[in-house]
């Protein structure tokens, strides 16, 4: 039993995640990280970044991206969050399709085998990004320099309804 998270992904089999004495998930360590059950998992292990936003006809956005909804829900309306692990982020130095969003290098730490990475985004959001140390050396990135994010896996979540897209979204054409 162990209450350090990196520790338990690293040498575990199977884990049990539980919040407040009750089981939140029980699976390996890559489908706990991986596929989370709810939330609370997602957020529990590791670092996520969070955009709030709403559901319109089967869509959310961050901003003006605009992606459809895997799974319909009747939510419209609905206030949710988008949700994307750091290392779920493409970075490149131009668009990579209607989903990249600008964003400006505030902070960088190179050191170890990803780099790591504080971004702010056009309209005034901090994101943080970690990057393959190959991918980083490859773009040579430096801080306030302008880059493009797209995000390639976005969870949503509705407190207000329960409703948790595991699935995450597809691209909007």
């Amino acid at each position: 039993m162990t209450h350090d998270q990196e520790e338990a992904l690293e040498v575990a089999d199977r884990i049990v995640i539980m919040n407040q004495g009750r089981i939140e998930q029980v699976g390996t360590p890559g489908e706990v990280y991986h596929h989370p059950a709810n939330i609370f998992v997602l957020d529990f292990l590791g670092n996520v970044n969070r955009f709030y936003t709403r559901i319109e006809e089967g869509e959310t956005s961050i901003r003006n991206l605009a992606f459809q909804l895997s799974q319909k829900a009747s939510m419209a309306g609905k206030p949710v969050t988008l949700y994307v692990r750091p290392d779920q982020f493409e970075v490149s130095h131009v668009p990579r399709g209607l989903q990249s969003f600008k964003a400006t290098i505030k902070y960088i730490n190179p050191a170890g085998s990803t780099a790591k990475m504080e971004l702010t985004t056009k309209w005034g959001d901090l994101v943080q990004v970690e990057i393959p140390q190959r991918a980083f050396q490859a773009l040579a990135l430096k801080k306030n320099e302008e880059v493009y994010l797209t995000p390639k896996e976005i969870r949503v979540d509705s407190e207000e309804s329960g409703f948790f897209d595991r699935t995450c979204f597809t691209e909007k054409d």
